[in-house]
């Protein structure tokens, strides 16, 4: 979850609601809110409310006496990612295309008049192709004469039972279903590739929680799990169309779930079209190569 601004990212951390627990972390929080609002576009609508104006937004969080304010930004939202998947994929079939889930793709080269991806001891040909693969990217971008760094971050979280409505927006690392549920979140392991949860972590993320919202102390909790990022060097998307060959693409991001519009439409359109959209020009994997004078 986070905010889109045409296929851009919002910062780390800025989603929604940001709790600040004690003076310390609401200083923190109101200085960097202040210097975005100083970058061009870096904002996007981001502003600090007090105790008393999340009070009246939220009358039935009962917050913990340390919770002294928040940042807000308005823009963001979230989703239930399963039934976005869900939709994504009954709108993949309809336009006619084939899902071939856990194939492994073991080659892609470039043929005259297109490409020849070998999966699982078959061949599929295609005019263009996008690797879009996760951690699994820059092996096969670097097929295609792309660039593309990727570096694995593992993730944690917990989901409560459901519990009566308190939460009316989505907070960073604490948010309530649809359904009724509390997620917890969430951690940021660099370099850790294996979807394992540890009980540090989980008892750090609860403690957490529970000091924004005294009424979890009493909540079970139903699962926990984790899941591993696709993170790029400075956390934001990478698109890049191949130069050495033409008609192929990548396109790696570790917030799918909230770039998803973005994709199927100005993205999809760019690279039906041959060519990547004006708009994400400047995310291309050149910015880490780039020489400073």
């Amino acid at each position: 979850m986070g905010r889109a601004a045409g296929v851009g990212i919002g910062y780390r951390g800025e989603g929604g609601l940001v709790f600040c627990l004690g003076e310390a972390e609401l200083t923190d929080r109101t200085a960097l809110v202040a210097r975005l609002h100083n970058q061009p576009g870096g904002a996007g609508g981001v502003r600090m409310l007090d105790r008393a104006a999340l009070e009246r937004m939220m009358p039935h969080a009962r917050l913990g006496p340390e919770v002294l304010g928040a940042s807000l930004a308005p823009e963001d939202g979230h989703v239930a990612p399963l039934l976005l998947l869900r939709g994504l994929h009954a709108a993949f079939h309809a336009a006619g295309g084939t899902h071939l889930p856990g194939a492994a793709i073991d080659e892609v080269q470039a043929e005259e008049g297109g490409f020849a991806i070998r999966c699982d001891a078959a061949r599929i040909d295609a005019r263009r192709v996008v690797v879009a693969c996760g951690l699994g990217t820059s092996r096969l971008a670097a097929m295609l004469g792309m660039d593309v760094p990727v570096h694995p971050v593992r993730g944690q979280n917990i989901v409560t039972e459901r519990l009566a409505p308190m939460l009316p927006l989505p907070a960073s690392a604490l948010r309530q279903t649809a359904e009724g549920a509390i997620q917890i979140g969430v951690t940021y392991e660099e370099g850790q590739d294996a979807p394992v949860t540890s009980v540090r972590d989980l008892a750090r993320m609860a403690a957490r929680a529970t000091r924004v919202l005294p009424v979890l102390k009493q909540a079970r909790m139903v699962r926990s799990w984790a899941a591993v990022r696709p993170m790029t060097p400075d956390g934001y998307p990478i698109y890049a169309a191949s130069t050495a060959f033409p008609g192929a693409f990548a396109a790696v991001c570790h917030s799918g779930v909230t770039l998803s519009a973005a994709h199927r439409g100005p993205l999809a359109a760019g690279i039906l079209a041959g060519q990547l959209p004006e708009a994400v020009a400047s995310l291309g994997p050149g910015r880490f190569h780039a020489r400073t004078a």
